[in-house]
Parts: C-alpha cells; structure tokens; sequence
C-alpha cells in the first residue's frame, strides 16, 4: 500500500496538482466527476468512503490522507 501511496502522490505532482488543491472548486471538477473519482479511489484500494467522508474529502492531500489513515485500504 506504501507504494500506491506515493504512486498517486507522485501522480498529483506530475498534474501539477498540490496537495491543498480543491477538486471543485480549483480544477473545476463537477459533483459527478468528484463522485468518479472517489468511485475509483474505493476501487482501487479496496475500500468504502462513507457520504459523510467524502465532503471531507475535497482537496488531493485529505483524500491521500484518509486512505493512508484508513484499516481496510488495501
């Protein structure tokens, strides 16, 4: 998991995306695709992101963060 880790940090650098970047509100991302992504992030590391985590959840460091910090991410 330690290298899916810095594989998606590494991966928002490339986009020139910092971790304080707000998926709406800087890259101008709609609810739908906001939704995509976390979609994606549960799939790929195994996991299920309440609703009530995923407002949290809007910039790239705090969705880094909460799969790093979570005890199913696989």
């Amino acid at each position: 998991m330690e290298r899916d880790y810095w594989n998606y940090k590494s991966f928002c650098l490339y986009l020139q995306v910092t971790p304080d970047v707000y998926f709406q509100k800087d890259l101008r991302l709609d609810s739908l695709y906001t939704v995509e992504i976390i979609i994606a992030l549960e799939e790929e590391f195994k996991l299920e992101i309440p609703i009530k985590e995923v407002d949290k959840t809007d910039t790239c460091f705090l969705a880094i963060e909460y799969i790093h910090n979570h005890p199913m991410a696989s």
